[in-house]
C-alpha cells in the first residue's frame, strides 16, 4: 500500500508540472497572435470584412418545436 503523503507529493508536482505547461502555452500564444496581427498588417492594403450567413433553414423556436421554417400553418415535420 503506498503512503498517502507520497501520493500527495506526486499530485502536487503534477500540478506543478501542469502550472509551467499552461503558462509557456498562454507565452505561445501570445507569440502567435502578435505574429498573425503582424502578417496582417504586412498584406496589401485593407481588404474588405468578408462574412458568410450560413441559409436560415430553421427559426430558434420552430427548431425547438420541431417545425420547419417552410411549414405552413403549423404542420409538423418528422426528421
Amino acid at each position: 500500500m503506498k503512503n498517502i503523503y507520497e501520493v500527495l507529493r506526486q499530485k502536487e508536482l503534477e500540478v506543478q508540472q501542469l502550472q509551467k505547461d499552461i503558462e509557456a502555452l498562454r507565452v505561445a500564444a501570445r507569440l502567435l497572435a502578435d505574429e498573425s496581427e503582424a502578417e496582417t498588417k504586412v498584406s496589401s492594403g485593407p481588404q474588405p470584412m468578408r462574412t458568410t450567413v450560413p441559409p436560415a433553414t430553421t427559426t430558434p423556436r420552430a427548431a425547438e418545436a420541431g417545425y420547419s421554417a417552410s411549414s405552413s400553418a403549423g404542420v409538423r415535420q418528422f426528421p
